[in-house]
């Protein structure tokens, strides 16, 4: 009876030894194949949006990403435009908020600038506009300016004025942020998206 049982055992035990070996390496391969997908597959996001400012050049007919103006001055404006693209894949409702600070102040793509350390030279609702989205081609092959998906280059006024001098104080140096804002549904309201872009000026006294 007893010499049996310990073939029987025997079996047991390397069946159960099997098991747990295979167990194992079926682990180590998954394990192996969540980090490469980690790493080298990048999960598919929901989408972005871009915003870009250009320079009308007359002697060229269009709009270029050089050219930019340098400084301001009291006595005159300049003119710069911007164009936003939306690429999220639903339909967005944008807003644009123009605001002038020192050359000091960092920018960030978490939080807007505040009352407290910048200057808002439009009204919030200036610039706003609601924009369908690209399809996967359109993304594949995006257009530059005209399109359903595109804030045609909307043009908009670089000025200093008295307000403007009496916040930066003796700077002269600044810097003109433009933040896309987008409307979200559940808070009823225009959030800021952490898209930005900026020109660094000097302002001249006339």
């Amino acid at each position: 009876m007893t010499e049996n049982k310990k073939p029987k055992k025997f079996f047991h035990n390397l069946k159960l030894e099997k098991m747990v070996a295979l167990s194992f390496t079926v682990l180590v391969i998954s394990s192996t194949l969540i980090i490469v997908f980690v790493i080298f597959i990048p999960f598919s996001d929901e989408g972005f949006s871009e915003l870009s400012l250009y320079v009308y050049r007359e002697d060229l007919d269009t709009y270029v990403t050089f050219g930019y103006p340098a400084g301001l001055y009291t006595d005159r404006n300049a003119s710069i435009f911007f164009v936003v693209k939306n690429f999220e894949n639903k339909v967005a409702y944008y807003q644009l908020q123009i605001k002038l600070t020192k050359l000091s102040q960092n920018l960030s793509t978490m939080f807007p600038l505040s009352s407290s350390i910048s200057y808002q030279m439009y009204s919030n609702n200036t610039y706003e506009k609601i924009l369908s989205y690209a399809t996967k081609a359109e993304k594949e092959s995006p257009s530059q300016f005209n399109d359903h998906y595109i804030w045609e280059p909307t043009n908009t006024t670089l000025y200093v004025n008295g307000n403007v001098l009496l916040f930066l104080g003796g700077d002269r140096s600044i810097k003109i942020v433009f933040e896309l804002w987008k409307f979200d549904t559940e808070e009823d309201k225009f959030v800021y998206t952490g898209v930005f872009t900026f020109l660094e000026l000097f302002i001249t006294v006339v």
